[in-house]
């Protein structure tokens, strides 16, 4: 009976697999009926009520032409007369002709064969009276020969390890088909489920919250009936997908390499419809999840809440004076720890000195032996910038015949006869005169660039006036004493000519190797650096808490003292919500009115104020934040809503009270991001999750942003 139901409702994911069930279903039913059954079954001949008339005659058309076929010693119209003494080979005639039939017209089949199973078992069957007049067949007419149906019933050996070995072969071909969808599942279908959600959110639609009815759990009936439905969408898909991801193993592609099948499209239709829904339920259901712990934490944020920033001016100057203590606690604890901590960078220091003075004392050696090139470079341009005018002018760049010969005329005494003697210092004492005095300022370029030179020449005899009027004391020719001052200029010229140019070929090597050399020294002095520039804010840091420290204990036992007049003054003048600014600046009038009193401590008085001011005042949160709050995430809003007020009064008291505010603000903030349900995009690439439904639901995403 399951077989043919299959057959005659169920559809198939393709004709292959259909094919195997018909084959299998057939040859099942075929060993199994017993031929008078079916007969009897299809005899509309009697009056009684028969709706197989139309649907039995192609069958038994079918029937007879192939058992005709396969049956040499009875004849189909021979067959009623003696169906209950049918031989074996006969028998099995009737089989191979009703295994054809069926798998011939398997629909039609199942659909005469299950109305005729039903028929025959039925109380109410009477075979006609012609029939029933034959001795083999009037005993069907008793119930109790026809319970079983079309089936044979008790079977003896041979043929039950038939019907069992066709049963299993029936039931393999049954599981690798796509009619498995039809079991597994729950009673109503996703159709079914669909509905019943859709007119469940009808009614609750435009109904007020409050009035809408829940469980205990607070799930409305449109919650469970989507829970019912996310639940039947994910066991449909799963059976999808292991059915389509797996395709391959039951059916290996038969197309060309390259080429997509129908097949391929259709698979992998319902693989994007399988892994759609998975990633899309999983998403809901994380997103359910993230919400109901927010609203079970609702009740926890806002106790946490006011026990952080509830209380009354009690509790206010009990946070003033514990932030003044924790401070002070702090300070102590630094001052002790901050010589000790000096002492080590110091030592540090020296060890890290003495590690590269070898480095420091070769950049010293460089940077001296660069400057004494610069300076050589520089003195020897400088002698050169006034000898080079002075030999000019005398004539002496000019080495060929008679070069000297004007200037010899010049310096005799009788120009007609140069072979007079004559000293170097009166060869110096009429050169110096050649060049006379400096003229008067001139505007023409020509004129100063030639009274410039005359100075320097000047200066060139006048620096070199012991080396030329030593050259002869006694007395020479012109000519031999003009040469003797000419070789004594150009010599000197030669040497601060190579002297500059021995330096400047030397200097850029230097420069070279100076620059590698501090390159090098300063990777190694950077950490020298870095510890000088921590030891000097460690002692900047030491004297700053230094003076913090005296000021926190002069404020210290004012803070005690003052603690009963403060609270006092404010309580019954103000609510909670501003308690801690009221304390605060009550606090400061009252060290104000103590600086006036006759006999203050006045500058114990000072500091105290000075730190009161330095404290920010302790926050609190309007007595209504959680008004309209649902769950965490909306306390916390109303917190922040609180801080954002108090922080723009705040912005009026000073830097430490805003500084104070906006940091509890921004804590605020960061505290609210976290409750933000954040879904990385990762977590929708189906490959991510091999089986999604297997997830812990506790599993929560973190907010990175």
């Amino acid at each position: 009976t399951e077989g043919l139901t299959l057959v005659h409702t169920i559809g198939f994911n393709k004709p292959s697999d259909r094919k195997k069930v018909v084959a299998r279903v057939s040859a099942y039913v075929a060993n199994l009926i017993e031929p008078a059954h079916l007969y009897f079954a299809l005899d509309c001949s009697n009056p009684s009520p028969c709706d197989l008339a139309t649907q039995t005659a192609e069958l038994q058309k079918r029937l007879k032409d192939q058992f005709d076929a396969l049956n040499a010693g009875v004849t189909y119209d021979e067959l009623k007369g003696r169906l209950g003494r049918l031989s074996e080979p006969e028998k099995q005639a009737f089989r191979s002709a009703l295994k054809e039939a069926i798998s011939s017209q398997p629909v039609e089949a199942g659909r005469v064969l299950l109305a005729a199973d039903t028929r025959f078992a039925s109380p109410s069957f009477r075979l006609d009276q012609a029939t029933s007049r034959m001795s083999d067949f009037a005993k069907y007419n008793a119930s109790s020969r026809r319970r079983f149906g079309l089936a044979t019933g008790p079977l003896d050996t041979d043929i039950a390890q038939t019907i069992d070995r066709e049963r299993r072969e029936l039931n393999l071909a049954i599981k690798g088909s796509i009619v498995a969808f039809s079991r597994g599942r729950g009673e109503k279908g996703l159709f079914s489920l669909i509905e019943e959600y859709l007119r469940a959110v009808d009614r609750q639609t435009g109904m007020p919250s409050d009035q809408t009815a829940t469980d205990s759990d607070g799930l409305t009936e449109a919650d469970r009936k989507r829970d019912l439905l996310l639940n039947a969408l994910v066991r449909f898909a799963q059976k999808v997908l292991f059915v389509v991801n797996n395709e391959a193993l039951f059916e290996p592609p038969q197309n060309t390499p390259g080429e997509d099948s129908e097949d391929r499209r259709y698979i992998r239709v319902l693989q994007t419809v399988g892994n759609s829904i998975l990633v899309h339920v999983d998403a809901i259901r994380q997103q359910e999840t993230h919400a109901g712990i927010l609203r079970r934490a609702k009740d926890r944020e806002i106790s946490a809440i006011r026990h952080a920033f509830g209380g009354g001016p009690p509790e206010a100057y009990a946070q003033l004076l514990s932030a003044l203590t924790s401070e002070l606690t702090a300070t102590d604890k630094r001052l002790a720890e901050l010589p000790n901590l000096i002492q080590i960078k110091k030592d540090e220091l020296a060890a890290k000195q003495t590690a590269i003075k070898p480095e420091s004392d070769e950049i010293e050696r460089l940077r001296n032996n660069k400057k004494q090139l610069e300076e050589t470079v520089e003195a020897a341009s400088s002698k050169l910038s006034k000898l080079e005018p002075l030999i000019r002018l005398l004539g002496f760049e000019n080495d060929g015949a008679g070069a000297n010969e004007e200037l010899i005329k010049a310096l005799a005494a009788d120009p007609d006869n140069p072979d007079t003697k004559i000293t170097s210092s009166e060869l110096y004492d009429k050169v110096i005169g050649k060049f006379g005095d400096a003229a008067p300022p001139d505007d023409d370029p020509q004129k100063v660039q030639k009274e410039k030179d005359l100075a320097n020449a000047r200066q060139a005899l006048e620096d070199r006036k012991d080396g030329i009027t030593g050259l002869e004391t006694t007395g020479e020719t012109v000519p031999i004493v003009v040469e003797m001052l000419k070789g004594l200029l150009l010599d000197e010229h030669r040497a601060l000519g190579n002297q500059k140019k021995e330096a400047e070929t030397a200097l850029p090597a230097a420069e070279t190797e100076l620059a590698a050399a501090e390159e090098k020294f300063a990777v190694s002095n950077k950490p020298v650096q870095e510890l000088i520039e921590e030891i000097d804010e460690l002692s900047k840091e030491k004297a700053s808490k230094s003076k913090r420290q005296d000021k926190l204990l002069a404020a210290a036992p004012l803070f005690e003292d003052k603690r009963n007049e403060v609270v006092k003054a404010v309580e019954g003048r103000l609510g909670e919500a501003s308690a801690g600014q009221a304390v605060k600046q009550e606090l400061l009038n009252a060290l104000m009115r103590e600086r006036s009193a006759a006999g203050a401590d006045t500058d114990k008085v000072a500091k105290a104020m000075e730190v009161v001011e330095s404290i920010p005042a302790p926050l609190s949160v309007a007595a209504n934040f959680t008004a309209g709050t649902e769950n965490a995430k909306d306390v916390l809003d109303g917190l922040i809503a609180s801080l954002r007020h108090q922080y723009t009064h705040a912005k009026n008291s000073g830097e430490a009270e805003a500084a104070g505010a906006a940091a509890a603000l921004a804590e605020a903030y960061r505290q609210r991001a976290d409750m933000i349900y954040l879904r990385p995009a990762m977590a929708y690439l189906r490959t991510s999750f091999t089986a999604t439904t297997l997830q812990d639901n506790r599993v929560a995403w973190r907010n990175m942003l």
